[in-house]
């Protein structure tokens, strides 16, 4: 922090210190919430495949196709 910031903090009461921390700490919650939140897509369609399931299709037609030799 700048020492220019550091006085202001320091001159700040408690009570306005402990508003100031309360209303950081909401804002960090809320970012964190909105940064997990899983996005919604349509499901009119097909969904993509996940790389794991598409790796485990890919196995599986290759083991399908040993099964036929």
């Amino acid at each position: 922090m700048t020492d220019l910031v550091i006085d202001q903090l320091e001159e700040l009461d408690s009570g306005s210190l402990a508003k100031l921390l309360s209303l950081a700490r909401e804002r960090n919650r809320a970012r964190d919430l909105r940064d997990t939140q899983i996005p919604k897509i349509s499901r009119d369609g097909t969904l993509p495949l996940s790389y794991a399931q598409q790796r485990l299709w890919f196995l599986s037609q290759l083991d399908e196709r040993q099964h036929q030799l």
